[in-house]
C-alpha cells in the first residue's frame, strides 16, 4: 500500500509535466536565440519538433533547462523554466524577462 501511495504523486507529476508543445502555433520562436548582459550569456534553442533548451552562462556556472516549448498567454515555458514574454519575436528580436534575445 505504501508503494502505491508513493507512486501516485510521481505518475501525477509526469502526466502534468508531459504537456504537448504548441510550437506549431508559434513558429516564430523556432531557432537559436542569444542574449548577452554585463554578467551572463543566455541561449534558447527551439527545434521544429517543439523540444527546446534554455541555458544561462554566468561566471563559471551553467544553468540548463530542457523540455517542450509551451507558450501560454504572456508566458513561455521550457521544461520547468518559466519566462515572461515582454515582446513576442519580431524581426529576429524578442524580449523575455526584460532580456533582449536576437535570433542567430
Amino acid at each position: 500500500m505504501k508503494k502505491i501511495k508513493l507512486l501516485f504523486p510521481v505518475i501525477l507529476l509526469l502526466l502534468v509535466g508531459c504537456k504537448k508543445s504548441n510550437v506549431d502555433e508559434y513558429p516564430e520562436f523556432k531557432g537559436f536565440w542569444v542574449a548577452v548582459s554585463s554578467d551572463a550569456r543566455y541561449e534558447i534553442n527551439v527545434k521544429d519538433n517543439g523540444r527546446a533548451t534554455y541555458e544561462v552562462f554566468k561566471s563559471n556556472t551553467e544553468t540548463s533547462y530542457r523540455g517542450r516549448l509551451i507558450v501560454e498567454g504572456e508566458e513561455l515555458k521550457i521544461g520547468f523554466k518559466k519566462l515572461k514574454i515582454n515582446q513576442f519575436p519580431l524581426a529576429n528580436t524578442m524580449i523575455l524577462d526584460e532580456i533582449t534575445y536576437y535570433k542567430e
